[in-house]
């Protein structure tokens, strides 16, 4: 008799812990939540852990109604609970939206898209990601290769690309069109035709600039130009790789409020005569703590810009150093300016300008004032055994100890022909 009641509760027993799993298995895959409001027990589809989907693309317009009914999309819209997008690889090769994914018009709803991939089999001019009009999205661990653009914002604004692979795309890994509040952070962008990430306005009359970039920590190498950016009202480029790119590392024009900081810019001009950093028409940025070297052409050029603070950069083995051409208002200050094949600090046509406690050793001449530049203050640099030691001038084409040699020779000869007579 004890041996059935026995038995009876080890079945019972078995049972229970058989019921139990099975309600945490479900609430795993299913997720099931209590909402206080109705009281009532409320089921959430989760996306499976390991489940591929393949797809020929995906388009969402205005809402995402249909979306979410579909297995690779799962959650609401809301901030803690983004419209998820996971897990989808697709040949984009023959989309008829002309790319793999393409969000348009969403903006109040919060979405990710999270490890998929994109590419395409032919190099045609499909994109990989396009969203336009959409803000509040976040591109997360994607693959988007082999394609037209492999990411594409358009007026798209607080959007996050985040530990994304842009590789081998035929025009630009990541092309952002007025937009704002967008962070770039801790992509892989390499081998692109023309750019690796391209920050601009042009395409899209009226031209309204971009706010608030940041690019952070990217590895962006190998591509024609590392990075470009126009008509960009503040943002920040920290911390990134911007290396062996074809042409030009960086290149900012129109520009203002930018903070360029402790970025690696070198060895760019593999296939053609490069600069590592050059500044157009841009106005109140700092550069600061980068290492700017090995490249084909000047490591730091300035065109046309007023007051930027260029300071505390290591600028070494580029064709020449540091340049300023028609630029007025801006600080030269406590760079470490070394072993440049031409001139460490050259200024032409370039007024009112500040050049102090610099340090410049191994150039082919120290600092140069050519054409009309006046109003400069050049003090405190140290020049070592260079033309121009202690901070003076080379007077181009002439020594200055030479120069100051030779009128005393003539004043002495000149003294005793006077005293004879």
């Amino acid at each position: 008799m004890k041996s059935n009641i026995k038995k009876k509760i080890i079945f019972f027993l078995g049972l229970f812990i058989i019921f139990s799993l099975g309600i945490n298995l479900y609430s795993i895959f299913v997720h099931i939540d209590y909402d206080s409001t109705s009281g009532t027990f409320k089921k959430i589809k989760q996306p499976s852990i390991n489940a591929v989907h393949y797809e020929s693309y995906i388009h969402i317009r205005n809402n995402w109604t249909a979306a979410v009914l579909e297995d690779w999309c799962s959650g609401d819209g809301s901030f803690s609970n983004p419209y998820t997008i996971e897990n989808v690889i697709i040949n984009a090769t023959n989309s008829p939206i002309n790319g793999g994914i393409l969000i348009e018009n969403n903006s109040n709803d919060y979405f990710k898209i999270k490890n998929c991939t994109i590419f395409t089999s032919n190099g045609n001019d499909n994109y990989g990601i396009f969203l336009s009009q959409s803000d509040n999205g976040t591109l997360i661990e994607n693959d988007f290769s082999h394609c037209l653009d492999g990411i594409r914002l358009t007026t798209s604004d607080n959007c996050t690309i985040s530990e994304n692979t842009a590789n081998y795309n035929h025009h630009i890994g990541i092309n952002i069109t007025q937009c704002n509040d967008t962070t770039i952070t801790g992509n892989i962008i390499n081998d692109n035709d023309v750019y690796g990430i391209y920050v601009s306005s042009f395409e899209i009359l009226p031209l309204d600039p971009n706010y608030n970039i940041s690019i952070i920590g990217n590895t962006i190498e190998y591509n024609h130009v590392g990075l470009w950016m126009d008509y960009t009202y503040k943002g920040e480029i920290k911390h990134n790789s911007i290396n062996f790119n074809n042409y030009t590392g960086v290149h900012i024009y129109e520009s203002k409020n930018l903070t360029i900081l402790n970025n690696s810019i070198s060895s760019n001009g593999q296939e053609s005569y490069a600069i590592g950093l050059s500044i157009d028409l841009s106005e109140y940025c700092e550069i600061s703590m980068n290492s700017v070297s090995n490249n084909t052409d000047d490591g730091i050029f300035l065109d046309n810009c007023v007051k930027l603070i260029v300071s505390n950069n290591i600028v070494d083995l580029n064709d020449e150093g540091i340049k300023l051409i028609f630029s007025i208002w801006n600080n030269i200050t406590d760079n470490t300016v070394r072993n440049n094949n031409g001139t460490g600090i050259e200024l032409v046509d370039s007024n009112y300008n500040r050049v102090t406690g610099n340090s410049l050793s191994g150039n082919g001449a120290c600092i140069k004032e050519e054409g009309t530049s006046e109003g400069n203050t050049i003090e405190n640099n140290d020049c070592g055994d260079e033309d121009g030691g202690g901070g003076q001038l080379v007077i181009p084409g002439f020594n200055l100890y030479l120069i100051l040699g030779l009128i005393g020779i003539i004043s002495v000869i000149l003294m005793r022909r006077k005293c004879k007579n």
